[in-house]
Order: structure tokens, then sequence, then C-alpha cells
């Protein structure tokens, strides 16, 4: 296969712990609901976060609802419920998503319905990882972080990449998709313009395989927090009912290497 080399540093996002939340500070007048949905094809792989909007001069706290009820199906008849584990943050039986299997979330909340719907990739190997230095202006070396896979002939691929250094997660979205280089053999840089590895440190790298309608929430919200949009707008999310968020039905690999 041929080698592409892709750069895949892309916006600025506030994150917390495991699934990283999404606080979206609206004006005080457009208060909104928010619902970040996942499911993983791995064990304990389901999550639903429901929080609501806050006005610019309120904290960066999660603001968890309490109350909603949650109902996860997939096209093979399968149906789950969520219980609430924490204010605003819902969990269900451990279970793992399957690659292929379409997944339907409905949430129920403050008298609205929010209804999204995602369909599990089959998961991609990340063949390895590789660090590299970059410059970035006069004197400013910084070593970047390279992943490496093959991505499948059939079109249609999208992918979200974490990466952790030292057990902490960069504070960077990562997306791309395979218009440019379907079916072929990828380098792609984590560029992070802020990044501080060196040698003797941990990395850690996720490769989620996502859907289009999930690539394109990210890709709006990076160019968002990138000041790429023309129009301020929301983040496109897949879901129905008014809501903000996201439900990703992905599946996943990951590598670990030490910087020399």
């Amino acid at each position: 296969m041929n080698k592409l080399l892709m750069s895949a540093g892309i916006a600025l996002l506030l994150l917390s712990s495991c699934e990283k939340v999404i606080d979206v500070k609206l004006r005080d007048s457009e208060k909104k609901y928010v619902v970040e949905g996942f499911l993983s094809d791995a064990a304990n792989g389901a999550e639903v976060r429901v929080s609501q909007t806050k006005s610019f001069s309120s904290s960066n706290s999660f603001n968890g609802v309490s109350g909603a009820v949650i109902l996860l199906t997939s096209n093979t008849g399968a149906s789950y419920s969520f219980t609430e584990t924490t204010p605003g943050i819902y969990k269900t039986a451990a279970f793992a998503g399957t690659p292929g299997t379409g997944y339907q979330l409905t949430v129920k909340v403050g008298g609205q319905t929010f209804a999204a719907a995602s369909v599990m990739p089959a998961p991609v190997p990340l063949d390895s990882l590789f660090v590299e230095t970059f410059t970035f202006g006069p004197g400013g070396n910084s070593k970047i972080v390279d992943v490496v896979f093959d991505d499948p002939v059939t079109k249609g691929n999208a992918y979200r990449f974490r990466n952790w250094v030292n057990r902490v997660e960069e504070n960077v979205v990562y997306v791309q998709n395979d218009d440019y280089y379907n079916g072929n053999q990828v380098i792609s840089q984590l560029i992070n313009g802020d990044s501080k590895i060196k040698t003797g440190d941990s990395i850690l790298v996720e490769m989620q395989c996502i859907d289009r309608e999930v690539y394109k929430y990210w890709k709006t919200l990076s160019d968002l927090k990138e000041g790429n949009s023309a129009t301020p707008a929301n983040p496109t999310t897949n879901f129905s009912g008014g809501c903000l968020g996201y439900f990703s039905a992905y599946a996943a690999t990951r590598k670990a290497m030490k910087v020399q």
C-alpha cells in the first residue's frame, strides 16, 4: 500500500474523566439539554451523560441532570436500560457492542424526548506508534505522536483519536476520514501545539472507528473551536428532539509506547 501522511490535529475541547464531558455554553435564553452517549465494543463500554447548557458567567463544572429515562436498543432486538450512578451520569449492565450492529438511544427528560442512531463500524487495527520532532516556529521544537494504520478498501471510514501522555489526556480533538486516502496505509500526526512530550514519557493512543454522522459532530465542533466556521452555530448533532450532543457506537483499538 502507498503511504500517505495526514495531519489530524484539530480543535480544543474541554474534557473530563473517561469519555470527556462537553460543556457547551450558550446565552441564558438558549438553555438546552446536552446528551452525550457512547457505546464501544469493549465490556462496560456504555454510558450516557445528561446535562444542561449554562450561562457564560457560570462555572465550567459538569451540570448533570437527574431523573432521565434512558433506553438503548439494537436492530437485533436487544434492549438495555440505564441506571443513574451519579447526578447526570447513567450506566447499564456490562456488555460490549457488536460491530456492524445499529443502535438507537432514546432519552426522556424534562418532558422532552431525544433520539439518535449509530451503527458501530468494524474495528481497524492501530498498527504502531512512533514519535518525531516537529518544529513550531523559530526554536519551537516539539515531539509529536504519529499513528500508523491501514485504511480498509471500503470507502466511508472515519476515525477519532484520543491521546494520553503520562495518563493525562491531551485537550485536543483529533478526527479524520478517508476521503483522500481510502485503502492506503496512513501515517497520521497527532499535532498539538501545546505538546510537552519528552523522552521517558508514556504514551497511550486510542483509535476509534466512528460512523459518518458522529464524524460530522466532532468535525463541526473542531471547526467552531478553531474559529473555522463562517457562521456561529452549534455542532452538528445526530440527535432529534432539539438537544445538543451526540451518540456514538464505536469500535476501538489501543497502543502504548515509551518515548525514547
